[in-house]
Parts: structure tokens; sequence; C-alpha cells
């Protein structure tokens, strides 16, 4: 069972403390970030990134819009102001407290206030050449893909595929796609309704494949899974070098 009130003391203790409100910012990440992971350890899920579990601590708690936004907020600003060398005023400070706070109080179950804060305005546009972001809902009828921005905290964007000449060839790979993996989007263009349509999709780019184990798994005898399996008893050859 997790200890909420060590948590809400150590708030307490970073709020207290003599540190600028940038080092501060940095010890509520850090925070956040435990939390989360104490509190989707017994998930069978894996999450690489704090995106992905906040993402899914939002949906499994019901977490109010702005509440979620806040706390994705946090962990951009934190990430933002180290990159840049912002100073954070004690204003907006408070307000990543607050919603710190508020998390903790709704995942024990208390009355969430999710108050404060400002909200950015919905972008139309994007200069990065690649987006990371989370599938939220699927909707194969429209060919659509409603998706949670990672670097713009509250930004949902749709994604359409099966758009010739773009990414009709994504469609048998698409199909395979499930609520809650993250994707990059590359070499996106914006149609005239606002909808993202990348050339190339990549899913769940945080975990790599061994390309060479499933390429052991066909001969010309026999294709079987079971080949990995025999390749992970067998010693590895090894060549002796000679000087």
């Amino acid at each position: 069972m997790l200890d909420y009130n060590t948590y809400i003391a150590e708030i307490q203790q970073i709020s207290n403390s003599k540190s600028t409100y940038n080092d501060k910012l940095f010890e509520l990440k850090k925070l956040l970030e435990r939390l989360s992971r104490e509190h989707t350890a017994n998930e069978t899920m894996q999450f690489p990134t704090l995106f992905s579990r906040l993402v899914f601590l939002a949906q499994k708690h019901q977490l109010p819009k702005q509440l979620e936004w806040q706390l994705q907020h946090l962990r951009v600003r934190a990430k933002e102001i180290r990159k840049k060398k912002e100073e954070l005023i004690e204003t907006e400070y408070r307000q990543h407290e607050r919603a710190l706070l508020n998390f903790l109080q709704t995942i024990i179950g208390n009355e969430t206030v999710a108050s404060g804060g400002v909200c950015f305005e919905p972008i139309s546009s994007y200069s990065e050449k690649i987006l990371r972001v989370q599938i939220q809902h699927i909707d194969k009828e429209k060919l659509e893909i409603e998706c949670l921005v990672e670097k713009h905290p509250g930004t949902t964007v749709t994604v359409k595929y099966n758009v010739h000449p773009d990414n009709a060839a994504l469609n048998s790979s698409v199909e395979q796609f499930w609520e809650g993996a993250q994707l990059n989007l590359i070499d996106f263009s914006i149609n005239k309704n606002g909808h993202l349509i990348p050339k190339l999709i990549i899913l769940e780019p945080d975990y790599l494949i061994d390309a060479s184990a499933i390429a052991e798994c066909f001969h010309d005898y026999c294709i079987t899974p079971m080949h990995y399996f025999r390749n992970k008893f067998e010693h590895s050859k090894t060549v002796r070098t000679f000087c």
C-alpha cells in the first residue's frame, strides 16, 4: 500500500526549502515520477515514459481533463526549464504544487479540486519533424486515429490513414494498433480540416526489435517461433582473435 502521507510531507518539505523554484520544480517532477511508478507497479502493461504512465492513470482514475493537463504541463515545464535555463516564478510553481496535491487526493479517493492554472490555446501547426503521440481512440470507419500529443499537454490531434499516396501502404500495420500505444508521426502534413497525414508511422518507438532473432525463425525446412527459444539455450560461438 502506498504511503500518501509521506508524499504530502515531502511536498511540504520541498515547499519550505530554501532552494530556487527551478530546483523545487525538478523535485516535484521526481515525486510525480516515483508516485506514477509505484501506482502502476502491479499493472501488466509496460510504460516507457512518464507521459504514458500519466495518460494511463488519468484514464484509470477518470481524472478531470484540466488536472491531467496540469500534470502533463508539470512534466513538460520541468524539461523546458532545464533545457532553456528559464527562471520559474512562485505563482507557476504553486500551480504545479497544487496539481500534484490534487492528484494525490484523487488516487486515494478524495474529491479533486482542480483549480488554477492557465491553459494553452490549441495549436494549429507543428514545427517538429517528428511528433510523439499516444493513441486514445481508433475510428476504423472514418479511418482516423485520435491521439494525445506528448510535447503539448492537453492537445489532441486526429491522424488520417489510408490516404493515397501518402500512407495507404501502412493500412495493414494500422490494423494492428491499439488504444494506449505510442506512435512517432514522421514527415506529416496537415489537411484543410486540421488532420495530420503522416508518411511514416513508427509503433512503440522506445522498443527495439531484434531482427536477427526474428530472421532465425525462418528456415527452408521449417518456419516456427520455437527457433527463437532454441537459440536462447545455445552457446554463442566465439571466434578467437590472433594478433
